[in-house]
């Protein structure tokens, strides 16, 4: 069944529309209340995809260019002359001799018309031959059909608070079926514009509290995810660690070496498993020098780190920006943010790294909220973690001699990679203060 829709409609130009409201409120005024009612209900008619063809029929033949820019997806021709029943009743003749099997029409200044009221007209037009929107001044804003030569426009009072009755009365007397939709009301008056602020206010506040509603049903959504992946680390952290009741080179050698050829690929789970745990990473990398050596282990350790940052970089991404902006003030996050943009993303990671102001848990969250991409991320990562990686491993695989020069140089190390970071804030602020 072809559908075919027909709105009516001016240019919203002072003096021209709304002309019995602009005596009360001033024809400016009442230009705009016009202007916003169309580009309303003419916008949600183009995104609403509703399968029917849509004209407009436009009040004078000099509205035509306006409309036929403004919405070129629609169709725009000019009204015929005569009262408003001649011109609704042509509006209907030409659709149907066109070859529209059921047609509806409508106004523009409605508060409250869409797309869903004019798909129910059409589904309604399935059952019964006339279907009307009554307006609450006793007009109506709608007005359909799927039968051509009805008559339902001669004798009716147009303007007057009878136009509805009348209208219904052709249609019973026709013996037409006839069915009502929801009432509505246009804005002609003072009281008809004060009913719609009035309304529109009371929707922005609804809409409000439930935009507040799904923010706070987003963020428990989004406290349990992390809740979810934190638990599952922890407990299988703990589960693996709490199996030994000292943490020394002769348990972990005996755990991971279970796992034979695959022992390297053990600690790598363990390790991305611990990501988002706080504290653990170091522990962790040291632990890799006391299996694996120093030069396997720093390789390991490396590769591992880099991948278990990955974690909660991801998490960052899928969760937003509330978690970090909770750990770190506004203003240094956004320093954060203008520091890490664009080609800076590479050196931003990278110093970030070699210079760590932050733990390295919330590193990885916050450059996960940044622009910074994933492959930037993990190159600024890696070679930014290779000083404090090796010293940790070096330390690591020290560890079983403290009495041993290796030991003493590793600490050594250990201290200076240690200090960097102190260095680095205190060298900023002489700087600032100089400044």
């Amino acid at each position: 069944m072809r559908r075919h829709l027909i709105i009516y409609a001016k240019r919203p130009l002072p003096g021209y529309a709304k002309t019995r409201l602009g005596a009360d409120v001033g024809a400016e005024q009442a230009a705009g209340v016009y202007a916003r009612l169309l580009y309303t209900y003419l916008l949600d008619l183009v995104h609403a995809d509703l399968g029917v063809t849509v004209e407009l029929s436009v009040a004078s033949p000099a509205d035509v260019p306006f409309f036929a820019v403004a919405f070129p997806e629609l169709v725009v021709r000019p009204q015929v002359k005569g009262d408003l029943g001649q011109r609704m009743a042509a509006s209907f003749a030409q659709a149907f001799a066109a070859g529209a099997k059921s047609v509806v029409l409508t106004g523009t200044d409605i508060p409250g018309l869409d797309g869903r009221i004019v798909r129910s007209a059409f589904e309604t037009l399935e059952t019964v031959t006339v279907v009307i929107g009554p307006a609450r001044d006793g007009g109506y804003y709608l007005i359909g059909m799927r039968a051509p030569g009805v008559s339902l426009f001669e004798g009716v009072e147009w303007g007057s608070e009878r136009v509805l009755a009348q209208t219904e009365s052709l249609a019973n007397v026709q013996g037409l079926a006839i069915a009502r939709l929801p009432e509505m009301f246009d804005v002609d008056t003072v009281e008809d514009l004060e009913r719609w602020q009035s309304t529109a206010t009371d929707r922005e506040k609804n809409g409000k509290r439930s935009n507040l509603k799904e923010q706070s049903r987003q963020q428990w959504i989004n406290v349990m995810f992390v809740a979810v992946i934190v638990g599952v680390f922890a407990a299988t952290a703990w589960y693996y660690f709490s199996m030994y009741d000292e943490f020394n080179r002769r348990n972990l050698e005996a755990f991971i070496g279970g796992f034979g050829p695959w022992a390297p690929l053990a600690y790598a789970a363990i390790y991305v498993i611990s990501a988002p745990i706080p504290f653990l990473a170091p522990v962790l990398s040291a632990v890799g020098g006391l299996l694996f050596g120093i030069v396997w282990g720093t390789c390991l350790v490396l590769i591992v780190a880099t991948g278990s940052a990955f974690v909660p970089f991801y998490m960052a991404r899928r969760l937003g920006r509330d978690w970090v902006e909770s750990k770190l003030e506004g203003k240094k996050l956004d320093k954060i943010y203008q520091q890490s943009a664009g080609s800076r993303g590479f050196v931003f990671v990278m110093l970030m790294r070699l210079i760590p102001v932050l733990p390295w848990e919330v590193q990885n969250y916050v450059v996960g909220l940044t622009k910074v991409s994933p492959l930037t991320f993990i190159a600024g990562t890696m070679l930014g973690i290779i000083p404090g990686s090796f010293s940790l491993v070096f330390l690591g695989a020290a560890a079983t001699d403290p009495t041993s020069w290796q030991f003493v140089a590793a600490v050594a190390l250990k201290i200076v990679t240690a200090l960097i970071p102190v260095v680095a804030i205190y060298v900023r602020s002489r700087r600032s203060k100089g400044g």
